[in-house]
């Protein structure tokens, strides 16, 4: 709504989002993702954040234990085809700050859920040459406030409804359904049962990684409740692509403004009016 509202406005320059919940915010944070796209001479078009989540232990749970080896085993079975390999590039994909120029962020559409930066990157990509897109360090031990797991570690049974397991399914979601549209996955279907035990296998290598830098760097360990989040991603993912229809879906976003601003001529001077009111 608030990307909306400057477009509506005719806001001409750089748009910049970040989450609202960052504990240690300082303002260098919002020049430093803003400068790439407004420098004259660097000529970006789209820069993403990305930084560290680390403060007694690792935090960035849903890009470390389900993105990162999402991704690589999305690669590993349909190969590394351009899509993947730009996601497997970005740092933070789930970052939640970003600038872009305002011309180009017209021809985005926004999904209205979790899978909001994930699609993002993907029509980033689709968009945008590469060399007009870059990634902004915005300092380390990020701090946000931080949402349960979303699941029961007694029994492993996942609420879908709240905590990191809804964001977990609409990430997951949003990236097959953006890649389905790239691949056509209905030609494929054997492959997409293979996804959850290759994610797994890949997870657990990764978390012998992450506990060995936990005890590289003193922080507190934390294999066994993330044993248990992989193992409750792994069945979500099955259940996700079980999901899948036998037709490749559109992703479920909301259309750009180009398009809005197209078929609904009065959407600008209604969402300036609400604005104002």
């Amino acid at each position: 709504m608030g990307v909306a509202a400057l477009h509506a406005t005719g806001h001409r320059g750089v748009i910049a989002c970040h989450d609202s919940d960052i504990l240690n915010y300082d303002r260098e944070m919002l020049w430093r993702l803003c400068l790439p796209v407004v420098h004259p001479g660097m000529g970006y078009v789209f820069a993403k954040s990305y930084y560290g989540r680390v403060r007694e232990r690792m935090y960035g749970r849903v890009t470390r234990l389900l993105v990162f080896p999402l991704i690589q085993a999305l690669r590993e079975i349909f190969g590394s085809t351009p899509l993947l390999r730009f996601l497997a590039m970005c740092r933070y994909p789930l970052s939640g700050e970003f600038a872009a120029d305002s011309e180009f962020l017209r021809k985005i559409p926004l999904a209205a859920d979790w899978g909001l930066e994930i699609g993002m990157l993907c029509d980033v990509f689709r968009h945008a040459p590469a060399q007009r897109f870059c990634q902004v360090d915005l300092g380390s031990n990020f701090e946000h406030k931080h949402q349960h797991l979303g699941y029961d570690p007694v029994t492993g049974i996942p609420d879908a409804t709240s905590g990191l397991m809804r964001m977990a399914r609409e990430v997951t979601r949003a990236l097959l359904d953006h890649l389905w549209a790239d691949l056509g996955f209905s030609a494929e279907p054997r492959k997409l049962e293979r996804l959850a035990d290759t994610y797994l296998a890949i997870a657990r290598m990764l978390l012998t990684r992450y506990a060995h830098e936990a005890m590289f760097n003193g922080l507190e360990e934390t294999s066994a409740e993330e044993m248990g989040a992989i193992t409750v991603f792994a069945k979500m993912i099955e259940e996700v692509t079980s999901e899948c229809p036998p037709t490749p879906p559109s992703p479920s976003t909301l259309p750009s403004w180009n398009t809005a601003s197209q078929r609904l001529p009065d959407l600008g001077p209604k969402l300036c009016s609400i604005a104002v009111s």
